[in-house]
């Protein structure tokens, strides 16, 4: 896959970023919320309550129009709960391949979560090291969002993300928001 970053300026990220979570305010489940469930979710707190914000988080133009969407995860088990966040929990190296792959694989697994989902969990445990994988980011790169994704495209997506924020010098979570606000807003 090629991206194309539609960005020229670290003031262009930062301005988008901005607007990003200026609408972000008035969501249900804010930015903010995520990342403090994402950080419970790596301490191992109340693992259903968090998950729940953070997939409902990423899906929020779902959560009222289906039922699956909506009800996510009462019909898990704790302990599917906690088994597919071990692997993320346990994410020492954010830079090995199988370990993100493993974690992904592990996520996906759950019924309702595919990859973009999956990268929204990691992101929120992991922000400074994962990007969230999504229609309005490729929509921003100029590329062909394809459903289902697969992990090898997450890895090339993660690492031009990871690239771009370096050149620009902003953090990961920075460069997604700006991402996500180009997309929406064109």
């Amino acid at each position: 896959m090629t991206y194309k970053s539609p960005f020229q300026t670290k003031q262009q990220i930062c301005d988008l970023s901005k607007r990003y979570l200026e609408a972000d305010a008035n969501n249900d489940i804010t930015d903010k919320d995520c990342l403090a469930a994402g950080l419970s979710l790596l301490e191992g707190v109340d693992e259903r309550r968090n998950l729940r914000i953070v997939v409902h988080w990423k899906l929020q133009a779902f959560v009222e129009r289906f039922a699956w969407a909506r009800d996510f995860p009462n019909d898990l088990i704790d302990d599917e709960i906690s088994h597919a966040l071990i692997p993320a929990r346990r994410m020492i190296d954010p830079f090995d391949k199988r370990k993100i792959g493993h974690a992904l694989r592990v996520l996906d697994s759950l019924p309702g979560v595919g990859i973009p989902v999956a990268s929204a969990i990691l992101m929120a445990m992991h922000p400074n090291c994962f990007t969230v994988i999504d229609r309005q980011a490729y929509r921003a790169l100029s590329a062909d969002f394809r459903d289902p994704i697969s992990p090898t495209e997450y890895f090339e997506y993660l690492a031009f993300c990871r690239e771009q924020a370096n050149l620009f010098g902003v953090n990961l979570r920075k460069y997604d928001q700006a991402l996500w606000q180009f997309g929406s807003e064109n």
